[in-house]
This record gives structure tokens, sequence and C-alpha cells, in this order.
């Protein structure tokens, strides 16, 4: 489970890390990929209790860039990103209380009433979403002041600063991953679910397209004690024109394929250590699976 890097967008299903993986565990193995593209930690944590845990898996995969850990913050698609320009659904938004994770937008609005808003400061819960800067849209009231050209003069001479909620300071955007990859874990300890947790690296990680930073997540993860997998250097065992396609978002097949072969052992070393639940037998497992 995870996002677009797991999902496997851009690639044939049979050029993804997920079915070469399958191929190597063998046919007495079963790899079923509930990833979305553009999925937050937040909508991750509801995937495994909804959709998963009634699976009975041995075993969960949850791959992720540092982009997921951004959108954990964010409500509103089409504010996320210029691929999305007219995506009308929102995200459910979590946040901390009293060191509890609570949704803050439950209920999610309604398409209707997104499409039925005036203008973007009055949409609901728009103060939680870390992607809506104020100062790059329109103020209110401000559509009386726009025939006068002083007024446009001044307000690009002297552009406004942008207010920004403490929900959606770095503090937050740490915090509340922190919590909710612990939530993840404590789930999945509950239902007797062993996990990896596995950093799949964006073209960015290697310093492409912006200045090379350290990923949030992995300062999210070690201050959280968290083990996990980081396939930053898995990925970079190729050569830089065979890591990623020609878009620059996603991996090549050869980089699915080689992601798949780094997972691979880590994969076999859980479900070897599988103890039967619910009635299921020992799993026994060498390499490829029998």
């Amino acid at each position: 489970m995870g996002d677009s890097f797991t999902f496997g967008e851009e690639a044939r299903f049979e050029d993804t890390w997920n079915y070469y993986l399958q191929q190597r565990l063998g046919p007495n193995c079963q790899v079923i990929n509930f990833a979305v593209p553009g999925y937050s930690i937040g909508q991750m944590y509801l995937r495994l209790e909804r959709d998963i845990l009634p699976h009975d898996p041995d075993l969960v995969i949850l791959g992720f860039t540092d982009g997921a850990l951004d959108r954990t913050l964010g409500i509103y698609c089409f504010l996320m990103g210029l691929e999305w320009p007219d995506c009308p659904w929102v995200a459910p938004r979590f946040a901390l209380r009293d060191g509890e994770l609570v949704v803050v937008n439950a209920p999610l609005p309604h398409p209707h009433e997104i499409y039925a808003t005036k203008a973007i400061y009055d949409l609901p819960f728009i103060a939680y979403d870390r992607w809506y800067h104020t100062a790059e849209w329109e103020q209110r009231h401000w559509e009386h002041l726009y025939a006068s050209y002083v007024f446009r003069f001044l307000t690009t001479l002297y552009p406004i600063y942008n207010v920004v909620d403490p929900e959606v300071f770095d503090t937050a955007l740490h915090d509340v991953n922190s919590a909710l990859f612990r939530a993840f874990l404590d789930l999945a300890d509950k239902n007797s679910l062993r996990v990896l947790i596995v950093y799949l690296p964006m073209m960015e990680d290697y310093g492409y397209k912006v200045r090379y930073r350290a990923p949030v997540s992995h300062g999210v993860l070690k201050d959280a004690g968290i083990d996990f997998i980081d396939g930053t250097t898995c990925i970079a065992q190729l050569e830089e024109s065979r890591r990623f396609l020609a878009t620059g978002l996603h991996y090549t097949p050869e980089g699915e394929r080689h992601l798949a072969e780094c997972l691979l052992p880590h994969v076999l070393k859980q479900l070897s250590a599988v103890r039967p639940t619910h009635g299921k037998p020992t799993v026994t497992l060498r390499c490829p699976c029998e």
C-alpha cells in the first residue's frame, strides 16, 4: 500500500515492483496492490483499517514518498498539484487534539458543496489545508477595488503576506505524521500483522530538479523510533539515466525491478517469522517461495 510509486503509475502492470515481487515469491504467495496515486499517510492508515485488514494478510508493505507526508496536511486535491486542476475531491484531514488523532473535516464535503462555493476562502476547513496560501488568492471584498489601477499597482508592488495557521506549520507536519505512523503500527500489531515501512525516493532526493534536502519522512520516522527501509540507496545503485522515466516522475521498468530485488530479502525475513493466527498455518519460506 502507498502512493503512486507503489501503485506503479506510468508503468505497465508487468513492469511494477509489485509484479516483480510476486514473480520472485512464487505461486504460493499473493501480492495485492492497494496503493492509490496521491494518497497521504492519513489515507493509507484509513485504507489499512477499512480495506486491508479484512483480507487478513501476513505482511503489509507501506511504500511512500516524501510527498505523502505533505499531503497529510492537505484537504483539496486541486491545491496539491498542477496535475489535478479539476479534481473535485477532498481528503480526510487528521489533526492532533490532546495527543489524539482526529479527522477535523468529517463528514467530508461533497463535490457539489465545493463547486457551489463562490470564493476559495469560503471552502469548508480551508484553513487546515497546508497548500492554501492566502497571498496567492483573492481577498475578501477586494473585488470592489479591482477597477482601480492604483490599487492593482500597490498590491503588486507591496504584496500581502501569507497568513499561516499553526495547524499547517512544519511542527504540525512532523507531529501528525509521526502519530499516524505509530497508529498504523499499533493497529497492525493488534491484528498480528507484520509491517515493512519503505521510503521510496523521488528525483528530488538526488538533487535533479531542486536543491537536495534530507527527506522530511526520515526525520519523522527516526524521531518516532520507527525502523524503515530507505530505498534511496537501492535506486542509487543504478546509473542516473536508468532510474527514472523521461517524465522525471516515476521509476523505469529497470528501477522497478531493482527495487523489488532490494525488498525481497526483507520480505522473506518477515514472512518466515509469521506465526499462525486465525487458523492460518505457519509460513515456511525459502527464496523464492515454494
